[in-house]
């Protein structure tokens, strides 16, 4: 608040606590100003827009683009957030933890930061939740999924892997799990099964 010389505290805290519980998801800044506008406070979009770049700049959030192949797409679409410490988010979000899904989405995209790999999520008919780019070409698709264990779920990641696959060109991917399953072929695309400790130990590219 000093550093960025803010003075509604109220709705800092609320704002904060708002982008926290987005872990994971789609963020929206003006489905928060409304909420906020309705509680009675009188503050500017703008000024949730600078808000959202304090917390990027102190590290406490960062801001996951959709990747399109048009620069305005890409900067101004739909984006999604992730905090820096799933401690933290236990510690203000009602035990984020309990849901071990988002938290080991959120200990990913942390991991692919520090690799320094350039990311993005990727969404037409199915999503997929990493996508990354080196030069001028998607190089690597990752999906995340605590089970696979129910049909549901897993037609939904596959699907959001091979739409990726076939939009980029890429014969192979990855879906990182829990616990060690065995790797599949689907419409003759190579999906790689990783558990998350293997992933994070070893490095694997990922």
């Amino acid at each position: 608040m000093e550093r960025y010389e803010i003075k509604h505290t109220a709705v800092l805290k609320y704002f904060i606590k708002r982008i926290l519980a987005s872990s994971t998801k789609q963020l929206s800044v003006n489905t928060i100003y409304n909420e906020i506008k309705s509680s009675g406070f009188k503050i500017g979009k703008n000024q949730l827009y600078e808000y959202l770049d304090a917390c990027q700049n102190i590290y406490m959030a960062f801001i996951l683009k959709k990747y399109s192949y048009k620069l305005v797409s890409r900067e101004l679409g739909e984006r999604k957030v992730y905090s820096i410490d799933n401690g933290l988010l236990n510690a203000v979000n009602f035990k984020f933890s309990n849901d071990s899904g988002k938290a080991m989405e959120q200990l990913v995209f942390l991991e692919l930061k520090r690799r320094g790999k350039e990311i993005y999520f990727y969404k037409e008919n199915y999503k997929c939740d990493f996508i990354i780019k080196e030069g001028n070409s998607i190089r690597e698709i990752i999906q995340v999924s605590e089970s696979l264990s129910e049909e549901k779920t897993k037609k939904r990641e596959i699907k959001g892997i091979i739409d990726a696959c076939k939009e980029f060109k890429l014969e192979e991917s990855i879906i990182i799990t829990k616990e060690e399953m065995p790797d599949i072929e689907v419409e003759k695309i190579k999906i790689r099964m990783v558990p998350l400790y293997k992933w994070l130990l070893l490095g694997l590219d990922s």
